[in-house]
C-alpha cells in the first residue's frame, strides 16, 4: 500500500502492521454516563467518581497492563494483553471514534 504524503509530490510504503515495542501506549478517553472505558473495542467499567471526567489509560505493554489514572491518581489497574502488532484499519477506527 502506498500513500501520499501531504503537499508532496513523493509517494511512500505504509505497513499494514504497526509493531509494538514493551514500551507504554497513552490513550485519553472520555468517561460517559454509563461508566465504560473502551480500549480498542475492550470495555472496562469505571468507578463513579471519574463518570464525566477524561482519564488517561496507559497501556504497559512489558508486565501486560492498563493502568487508569485521573487528574494524576490511580483510579484502576487492569490485566491487558495487547496484540502484538495492531492492524492501521483497526487503529484508524479507534481514532475516528475518539
Amino acid at each position: 500500500m502506498f500513500q501520499k504524503h501531504q503537499g508532496k509530490d513523493a509517494y511512500f510504503p505504509i505497513s499494514e502492521q504497526i509493531p509494538i515495542e514493551d514500551e507504554k501506549i497513552h490513550l485519553i478517553r472520555f468517561i460517559q454516563s454509563d461508566g465504560i472505558l473502551d480500549i480498542f473495542g475492550e470495555h472496562f467499567q469505571m468507578p463513579k467518581d471519574v463518570v464525566y471526567e477524561y482519564v488517561v489509560a496507559t497501556i504497559l505493554t512489558e508486565i501486560h497492563s492498563l493502568k487508569v489514572t485521573c487528574n494524576g491518581k490511580t483510579v484502576d489497574f487492569f490485566e491487558y494483553r495487547l496484540p502484538p502488532e495492531i492492524s492501521i484499519e483497526e487503529l484508524a477506527k479507534e481514532i475516528e471514534g475518539s
